[in-house]
């Protein structure tokens, strides 16, 4: 299945075990250079995934100011591809807050959990009463 083949690139296959620090980091770039070499549409799903393994690889080593421009460009190629689909960008938008705080911006976290939280983030794409609202 799709998801188990995604999973290959968080966790071990033997144990289950979540990778972590340079493990992480190394399968981000793994990940990245899999899928970047693809150039047909139907191939843009698997770097968008690609670029969430590599943010979260970046982040398992510290390197907070390459996870943001990750992320940051996760959330853009996110917005070209899916410009309605607001609920997952809201969570890419989550990781970058946490990012901001990593990296001592408090300030810009506060201010992004805000937009997420606010009338038109979690409440406008998921309902007043879904359990990612409340």
């Amino acid at each position: 299945s799709a998801e188990s083949r995604w999973n290959r690139w968080n966790a071990c296959r033997l144990c289950g075990q979540r990778y972590h620090g340079r493990m992480q980091w190394a399968l981000g770039w793994a990940c990245w250079q899999t899928y970047t070499c693809r150039d047909a549409v139907e191939y843009n799903w698997q770097r968008l995934c690609a670029m969430g393994v590599l943010g979260r690889g970046l982040k398992g080593v510290r390197r907070m100011k390459e996870a943001l421009v990750v992320q940051e460009a996760e959330i853009a190629t996110h917005k070209l591809l899916h410009p309605n689909s607001d609920g997952h960008r809201l969570g890419l938008m989550h990781n970058v807050a946490g990012t901001y705080m990593n990296l001592g911006l408090r300030d810009k976290a506060l201010e992004l959990h805000r937009h997420i939280c606010g009338p038109n983030g979690l409440a406008a794409a998921f309902g007043a009463t879904h359990e990612h609202t409340l």
